[in-house]
């Protein structure tokens, strides 16, 4: 039977794309010969419940690190879908980044979208916040379109899957391009041994895994060794 890994994927990636992650996973078996369990969650609730038993994850930086340090995961590769943020307002409104310090800003709580952009606006000297906490992003666009909020931080994944309605009701100012930050494939210690032969398929798609990475939004992977670039960002971060 082979090598068993129990496997759970970050719910905002496969509530949408769930065939394509069991076709991705699936290729990946076949060229490892490890057989990816998934448990299925689409939920966050769900997906932090089962983080005690997995072996095996598709984590943001946040959940990637939490696995970190609750249970010595360690990291086998990102990919070039880049965990990045846009800064945003109501369209029509004019934006000087010089005017926004004080202001009133909305953003999802406990998200690394919202700690860069964060992170950003500390370092441009955008300081003395009215933070305003969203229970998601949509509900972060409401609040800006509301008045809530002078201005917004989202997701940039979340951005780029808008329909055009909604994207023209906002002022998209501001999108980061660190390419430094992604969703981690994650692996525990007990499995640790496995972590090459993942890695090596990861790192040398063939033509059929880029394609099937593809739906996934993804074109390559590379690996990463450890999550140290998350921590330097987050220290930089008040209250992080």
């Amino acid at each position: 039977m082979g090598e068993v890994l129990r496997t759970a994927i970050c719910p905002h990636d496969s509530s949408k794309r769930w065939a394509n992650w069991i076709d991705f996973l699936n290729y990946l078996k076949d060229k490892t010969q490890i057989n990816f369990s998934v448990v299925p969650c689409t939920d966050f609730p769900c997906y932090y419940e089962k983080f005690k038993e997995i072996d095996f994850s598709y984590s943001n930086p946040l959940d990637a690190l939490k696995l970190e340090r609750e249970r010595g995961f360690v990291t086998v590769a990102g990919n070039d879908n880049y965990d990045e943020m846009v800064l945003f307002t109501r369209k029509g409104e004019s934006v000087d980044l010089t005017q926004l310090k004080g202001k009133s800003i909305g953003f999802v709580d406990n998200q690394f979208a919202s700690f860069l952009g964060l992170y950003y606006l500390k370092r441009v000297g955008v300081t003395d916040l009215k933070v305003i906490h969203y229970d998601s992003w949509q509900a972060v666009i409401s609040g800006v379109l509301k008045k809530e909020a002078h201005f917004g931080i989202l997701y940039r994944d979340f951005y780029e899957q808008l329909n055009e309605l909604s994207k023209s009701m906002i002022n998209a100012f501001f999108f980061s391009e660190t390419k430094l930050f992604s969703h981690y494939f994650m692996i525990s210690p007990e499995k640790a041994s496995l972590r090459e032969r993942i890695l090596g398929a990861l790192t040398n798609l063939d033509e059929r895994g880029r394609e099937l990475a593809k739906k996934l939004r993804i074109n390559t992977f590379y690996e990463v060794k450890d999550l140290s670039k998350v921590k330097e960002l987050l220290s930089k971060v008040e209250g992080a």
